[in-house]
Formats: C-alpha cells, sequence, structure tokens
C-alpha cells in the first residue's frame, strides 16, 4: 500500500510530513513540497532495469538502484575499481 504524503504549514512555509505526521522534508513552498512528493512517490516505483555491472534486467527500486544483488554481492563491487565491471565499460 503506498504511503500516504501530505503538505502541512510549517514555521513560515509548508513541509511533507508522512502518514504518521513524522516531517519529512524541511521548509519550502507548497509548491515545492507538491514536487517533492511526486518525486518520492516516483521513486519509490519499481522498474526493470539493466545492471550497469553485468547488463541483465533486474527490478530496480528506483533511480539511485542500478547495479543488481548479484553483482552487490559479489568480491568485485565489495572492493574493486567499478571499471573491472564484466561489461568492461568505464564507469
Amino acid at each position: 500500500m503506498p504511503e500516504a504524503y501530505r503538505v502541512r504549514r510549517y514555521k513560515h512555509g509548508y513541509a511533507v510530513f508522512d502518514e504518521d505526521g513524522q516531517k519529512i522534508t524541511g521548509q519550502s513552498t507548497h509548491a515545492q513540497c507538491l514536487e517533492m512528493i511526486d518525486k518520492i512517490q516516483k521513486s519509490k516505483t519499481v522498474r526493470t532495469r539493466n545492471c550497469l555491472c553485468c547488463g541483465v534486467p533486474f527490478p530496480s527500486e528506483g533511480i539511485g538502484n542500478r547495479i543488481c544483488l548479484v553483482c552487490k554481492g559479489s568480491a568485485l563491487f565489495q572492493g574493486a575499481d567499478p571499471r573491472d565491471c564484466s561489461t568492461g565499460r568505464n564507469l
């Protein structure tokens, strides 16, 4: 079930609050808060993306999730130079 976000007055502006009433953004304008809610909801959308290391499609939970779990668990990913990935791409 998606989380419910709300824009509420906060100090001399507005802020975004989660369903538990916890503030998750700093003070800003109402429009900026609405944009932030949109970004949060889009970032939680699971999409199929290609792993930047091995190139295999995997379910990604957001723009910052671009390495599959298999590659994240590999010794190569854990401490090696990212340019050594199997695709040979220079990151």
